[in-house]
């Protein structure tokens, strides 16, 4: 369950960096702006997941946290989709 943590960290840790990198683009498509809240939810899962895997020992829990952005990427990529 470590390695799955980490491998999912790591993810967040990339869509935070493009997030940020790309912050402008996606308005420029007129698409909704919700980058300024997906990226505070990626910080949070980043430093919340590390703290409850570390440092409070709660490896489902820190699982639970990094799996968060990426359940909200599934489901809002199917609400632009419908």
């Amino acid at each position: 369950m470590s390695a799955i943590f980490w491998i999912l960290w790591i993810v967040d840790l990339a869509l935070a960096i493009v997030t940020m990198l790309a912050k402008d683009f996606r308005q420029s498509f007129t698409a909704t702006g919700i980058n300024t809240w997906f990226t505070v939810v990626l910080f949070v899962a980043l430093i919340g997941g590390v703290l409850l895997q570390v440092v409070f020992k709660k490896p489902v829990w820190s699982l639970i946290a990094v799996a968060m952005p990426l359940a909200i990427l599934l489901v809002w990529y199917m609400v632009d989709e419908s």
